[in-house]
């Protein structure tokens, strides 16, 4: 067998497994738990990333692990704070193109209607790429009295025997709530979303606000 045949034999499994791959990490979704009991929120993805950090105001530091073993998070360096040179400071204090190019899209009548249809499937898409899959909420009011009256009501209701309030009399509060993120949904809005843009009409306009600024 000729070595050019053996090399497009390894290449092509080597690309069948990357995009087998790519496939099962599209189609895993990004597993989402927040809960205030613990004071932690958690992410998890393929299987064997998970990614634990504490809620504001919870002790504890951020852990990540890879197929169950931990690994080092690196600590966040400090910014310099680079020499200010006048030619900088004269930079500075020129007009930014990006905020220019922002207010004349928001200007063009067109391009602005594009962008709010656009930006409301995006919305749309992206709130459709989540499923709220489990939640609980903990409730202690006050006063014994109303944590009574709840319960009852919470019975008496159609949904109350489902839902996923509990009221308790030790005076503890929490939330729980566990969501699942689909990779290959996001993606496929995202796409939808570019392809729709006017790039004409954006380009002019950045070319317009550019050169207003190079002035």
């Amino acid at each position: 067998m000729p070595l050019v045949w053996i090399v497009f034999a390894v290449l092509g499994v080597i690309g069948l497994s990357a995009l087998l791959l790519i496939a099962f990490a599209l189609f895993s979704p990004l597993i989402f738990t927040v809960d205030s009991g613990n004071g932690q929120v958690r992410v998890r993805w393929f299987a064997a990333l998970e990614y634990r950090r504490p809620l504001p105001g919870s002790e504890g530091k951020p852990n990540l692990s890879i197929a169950g073993k931990s690994v080092k998070i690196p600590a966040r360096r400090p910014k310099r704070k680079g020499v200010r040179t006048a030619s900088s400071l004269g930079r500075r204090r020129n007009p930014a193109a990006v905020p220019r190019f922002l207010r004349n899209c928001l200007r063009e009548p067109a391009i602005r209607r594009i962008l709010a249809k656009r930006f409301r499937r995006l919305g749309k898409g992206i709130v459709r790429a989540v499923d709220l899959t489990r939640w609980r909420v903990d409730l202690s009011l006050p006063d014994p009295a109303w944590n009574g009256m709840l319960m009852g009501w919470l019975a008496q209701c159609h949904d109350g025997q489902g839902s996923g309030v509990r009221v308790n009399f030790t005076g503890e509060n929490g939330l729980f709530l566990e969501f699942r993120v689909y990779p290959y949904r996001v993606a496929k809005v995202v796409l939808l979303f570019s392809a729709g843009l006017p790039y004409r009409a954006l380009w002019r306009e950045w070319r317009a606000a550019s050169a207003m600024v190079s002035r």
